[in-house]
């Protein structure tokens, strides 16, 4: 059978979603314990996507074949989340078709980011930015605009792949008490893309960068045009939508 699974992590805790040697990453852990609990000599399972050391979900989906294994989607989810740590647990199991590929079959994705204007507070530091300053909201949102739509967003990410267009259907912006959140649905990502737009769209709003720049890095993409990152602890993969 092919499971449909819906998970939420802590990212503070893993070496992001891939599995590395000698690491703790949420791909190696799932593979680990589906291991042990089923007493499988393989498994294979299939992210949505990549997500970077310190970054943490909300709804990461993947999907994994379990053959010859007799078990419904309740007792998946209850067996898993009963041998799985604090940090990582499943909020959804569902069978189905075995032709489903959770990264293949991803219409959009949303990505939340959080940022904490307020003063640095030790128990917030691994799960928003800490900037400390007051950010003009009307110029950060300003700058946020002008990424909707289609674009080569090579100037805004890191990757290595060939095709770098992407769509950002919409990116809206929350303001909560000393909390800025930001939310970007597009149809992928590049490798740090989201960071990028937003340490971008950030320095614009405190006046360290002109919008006519930002604006120029679209019109003319080239690798390593923009540099600065915002702290992956920030960033939260919300949605993946089927």
């Amino acid at each position: 059978m092919n499971f449909k699974i819906t998970i939420q992590y802590d990212g503070a805790n893993f070496y992001g979603w891939a599995a590395q040697p000698n690491k703790r990453t949420v791909q190696q852990t799932l593979v680990d314990h589906f291991q042990n609990l089923f007493k499988l000599d393989e498994v294979k399972l299939y992210g949505s996507g990549r997500t970077d050391r310190f970054v943490h979900a909300k709804g990461q989906v993947f999907n994994v074949h379990l053959t010859n294994l007799k078990i419904d989607s309740n007792q998946l989810k209850k067996a898993l989340n009963a041998s799985l740590d604090d940090d990582l647990k499943v909020i959804d199991v569902v069978a189905v078709d075995n032709s489903f590929h959770a990264q293949y079959d991803a219409i959009n994705k949303t990505y939340e980011y959080v940022i904490d204007t307020s003063h640095f507070s030790l128990f917030e530091r691994n799960y928003c930015w800490q900037i400390n300053q007051q950010i003009n909201l009307n110029k950060l949102k300003e700058a946020l605009a002008i990424f909707v739509g289609e674009f080569d967003f090579l100037s805004y990410s890191t990757s290595e792949l060939y095709d770098t267009t992407r769509t950002i259907n919409f990116i809206n912006v929350k303001e909560e008490n000393q909390y800025i959140k930001i939310y970007i649905n597009a149809n992928g990502f590049l490798k740090n893309m989201v960071r990028m737009i937003v340490a971008a769209s950030v320095d614009y709003s405190l006046d360290k960068v002109e919008l006519d720049q930002l604006k120029q890095w679209l019109k003319e993409p080239k690798k390593g045009a923009s540099t600065k990152l915002a702290p992956g602890c920030g960033l939260y993969l919300l949605e993946v939508n089927y």
